[in-house]
């Protein structure tokens, strides 16, 4: 049991690299290559492409036609719309400090359930509030040095990255 939770760990951490390492390349295409519609059309056709070839070799399951409608919205909503504002955001800012705000995300959920599902916000939870806040203000940081030495960005924004893995591995604890 021990060593399937810490490899759940590690698959999340690695999970975090990739996403991380995703936001400068998509920078980079976004400003040289595609614009946000031809990013999202990009990856929606490889997405469509990549779950048809997999349902070849799954167990077919009959949805009701409402659910169909709820989950069609629900796909552009989830995808469509959050993958324009993401496109959108990063022809106008930085990756280090897109990853920053991305990084606060826990923190807006946590506020926002308290607010409107009136849901507690216990020791631990208050704890996990706090450890993002004081890595969000040292990613800040971490920002401000990749402004002033260059040379060190990719090796920052990694360990910036680690540092928000282990603080989330830290939160499901």
């Amino acid at each position: 049991m021990l060593r399937n939770k810490w490899l759940g760990h590690l698959m999340i951490i690695f999970t975090q690299v990739v996403l991380g390492v995703n936001i400068p390349i998509t920078r980079d295409l976004l400003l040289n290559y595609l614009s946000p519609m031809g990013y999202i059309g990009v990856r929606a056709v490889g997405a469509a492409l990549f779950f048809w070839t997999i349902q070849f070799f799954a167990k077919r399951e009959r949805i009701d036609k409402r659910d169909f409608w709820l989950i069609l919205l629900g796909g552009f909503l989830g995808f469509v719309f959050s993958q324009y504002l993401t496109s959108l955001s990063l022809q106008y800012t930085t990756p280090v400090y897109f990853s920053l705000i991305l990084a606060l995300s826990p923190v807006v959920v946590l506020l926002l359930q308290a607010i409107f599902f009136g849901e507690k916000i216990t020791r631990k939870k208050l704890i996990a509030f706090c450890w993002e806040f004081s890595a969000g203000f040292f990613g800040c940081f971490i920002w401000l040095c990749v402004i002033c030495c260059r040379i060190f960005n990719l090796i920052i924004l990694s360990f910036q990255l680690v540092i928000v893995s282990i603080r989330y591995i830290f939160s499901l604890l």
